[in-house]
Formats: C-alpha cells, structure tokens, sequence
C-alpha cells in the first residue's frame, strides 16, 4: 500500500503541540510496525530529518507553505492531489481533518475539534469562515475518520450527521520525550511554580488562570510563581496584556516562548502542579504529561478532559477563577498531592501510541477496501 501523509504539522527545529504530537507519535510507530508499505510525507517546507522514521518513508515538499485558508486550499487542491496522482498513490492520510474537495482518492482524516462550530471567536475570522464552509463537506466525504477521543467522535456525529460506523477513536498518548525522565534531574528554577503548558491562546483560558493566580498569591506564603510555557498564537486581549504586565512587573510570572522537549520535561516535572484549565479540547495532551511527570493536574471539568483525566486530576469549572484559586490551594496539600500522584500514574496506563496506530491503519485498510467495492 502507498499511502499519502499530511505533515505539515511536522515543523522543524521547535517543541511540537497538540496535532504535531499526534502526528509523530501516530507516524513512528505505523512506518516501524508496516514495513511493508510506503508512506509518502507531504510536508510544505523544508523537514528536519529527524522525521523520516525508517526506510519506507518518503519525503516530499510540496508548495506553498500551507499557513493561510487560501494557502491551505492552493496546497490540498492542487498540489497534494496532483502529487497523489502523479506516485499512483492508495489512500490519503490527513493528520488535520483538511483535504481536497475535488480529490477522488480514498482518505482517512483525522478530528482533534471542532472547536469552530461551537466557538468560533477562538479562531481568526478567516480560519472560522473557512473550516464552517470546507469542514462539513470534507467529513461526509472522507472515506473514514479517525478522532482523537469520544466526545470528538460524538460531536462530530452529532453535529455533522456522520454515521458513527464510519468514526473510530484513537487516543492521543504520552509523547516519546515524556517516556525518559530522569527523576533525579536539578529542577531549572530555585522557586516553588504551577506551570501551564500549551500556546497562550483564548481557547486556553489565560485570563482567568492569571486571576485565579493572582488571587492564590494573597494567601501565599512559598514565594510561588507561575510559569507558562508556550508560545503567542495570537495577540492576546487588553485584559490579558494588562493582567500579564502586572504579574511580570511584581516577579510572579515566567514565560518560556517555544521551550524544547528536553527543557519543558524539567520544568514540569520540578512543578508543584500542571494547570490545565483549557476551555475547549479534543483532548488534552498536557494532561498526560503531567501525570507521567510525577505531578498533580489541575484541569477542566467540560469538553474531552474529564474523560482523558479520569478520577486522577482535579476537575474545575473554568470560567470560574476561584475554582481555579482553591485548586492551586489544594494541590499543595501532601496528602493531596500523594493521592492525585498515584491515580494519575495508573490513569497513564489507558493511553498508547501502538494501539492507537493500530486503530488508524484498520482505518486506512477500510478505506481502500471500501474504495474497491
């Protein structure tokens, strides 16, 4: 089988997020398990080498750089389906949800969200615009689906009137960097911190994870700080800017912008607890890591994250800042912490890369045979 691969997320010479995780670890492990077949990496950039996992794995740079809706529709409708065409290629498989309208090739696509039709003033206008137009089209088009957790598949089912049969869930894991940690490794700061990891975006709830901290501060009497680590997607609100300033001005605020995997290991692991507080997820990888780092978790109590979090994290409500202020109040407490520590190490136990590829390949084997028929 020769199968086409979306690695666009696949960027270069940075510590890769929510669908760039998936796609690697999803991708390492289908290339090391099949041998047998050929996978064609369509990547619109120049790709650090570290991703081509084995010797079946064929690297192709497509143009142009798919950052745009305008771009991505140049990329998919020409440039990947001409490609598809042109190497005789089985199937397409598309690690973003995102695929040519005008393709006639089998596809699998992959759903972290649908955050846009549920909150579209997360994303740019343009984005928004784009995703509600292409998004329900491409989904009753694709041969099958694949989501990243089941409140995915049912949102997508429900709000898409998607057959169920033709929806498969296939979790996200623990990434490779999180699979090492060395317990006896100096923690990076001299200053107890609850750290947030993810780009600093709406969607993660920034606002009022600084108000809940900013109110925890009153009481405290460690010297804590909070560090979030990620980087700017967008420019934040005033509210934000204005919040943001004063936190860092007082000393209580640290911003790592783009930490590698190795840094962000250490800095979560020496925390005192992961703060998760998002809005809206498909799934909730940081979650993870945390518990695998030894950690207690504080995160939502709405979307996909109770399901990924289990009776091992904290659940809050994330619109409110004193949920979150008692949580931080909470998670110090040792008895506290030792309980959530051990739930969270066997909640870790539910996720893994190798059965969960193993859910796409069925997938990617289902479509070509449905494309025979």
């Amino acid at each position: 089988m020769k199968i086409g691969v979306n690695t666009r997320f696949l960027l270069p010479k940075t510590h890769l997020e929510g669908i760039g995780k998936y796609t690697y670890e999803i991708l390492f492990q289908l290339c090391k398990q099949h041998p047998e077949h050929t996978f064609y990496f369509f990547f619109d950039r120049p790709f650090d080498k570290k991703y081509i996992f084995s010797d079946n794995v064929v690297p192709v740079v497509l143009h142009p750089q798919a950052r745009h809706p305008i771009l991505f529709t140049i990329w998919f409708e020409w440039s990947v389906r001409r490609k598809m065409k042109a190497l005789d290629i089985d199937v397409f498989l598309s690690f973003d949800g995102l695929s040519a309208l005008l393709g006639s090739y089998p596809e699998v696509l992959v759903v972290h969200d649908i955050v846009f039709a549920h909150e579209p003033s997360y994303l740019p206008w343009l984005n928004r615009w784009y995703l509600r137009l292409v998004m329900p089209r491409l989904l009753k088009k694709a041969s099958h689906i694949v989501t990243v957790s089941q409140f995915v598949k049912d949102d997508v089912c429900n709000q898409f009137a998607i057959d169920p049969a033709k929806v498969d869930v296939a979790y996200n894991a623990l990434p490779t960097a999180f699979t090492h940690i060395i317990t006896d490794s100096p923690s990076p700061a001299d200053f107890p911190y609850f750290i947030v990891p993810g780009a600093i975006i709406e969607r993660k709830n920034t606002l009022n994870i600084l108000k809940g901290f900013e109110a925890y501060k009153q009481n405290d009497r460690h010297g804590f700080k909070l560090v979030f680590a990620g980087r700017f997607m967008f420019k934040p609100s005033k509210e934000v800017s204005l919040l943001w300033q004063k936190m860092t001005e007082k000393g209580d605020l640290i911003h790592l912008n783009k930490p590698d995997d190795k840094l962000m290991v250490q800095w979560v692991q020496h925390a005192n607890a992961l703060i998760y507080a998002s809005l809206f997820e498909g799934f909730g990888i940081p979650i993870l890591e945390g518990m695998a780092c030894g950690v207690p978790v504080i995160t939502s109590n709405i979307t996909s994250m109770p399901e990924v979090a289990g009776d091992a994290a904290l659940c809050i409500n994330p619109h409110s800042s004193q949920e979150i202020t008692r949580a931080m109040e909470l998670v110090v407490v040792p008895s506290n912490r030792e309980e959530m520590i051990k739930r969270g190490y066997q909640q870790l136990k539910k996720f893994n890369w190798a059965a969960s590829a193993t859910v796409v390949y069925n997938s990617l084997v289902q479509a070509c045979a449905k494309a025979k028929k």
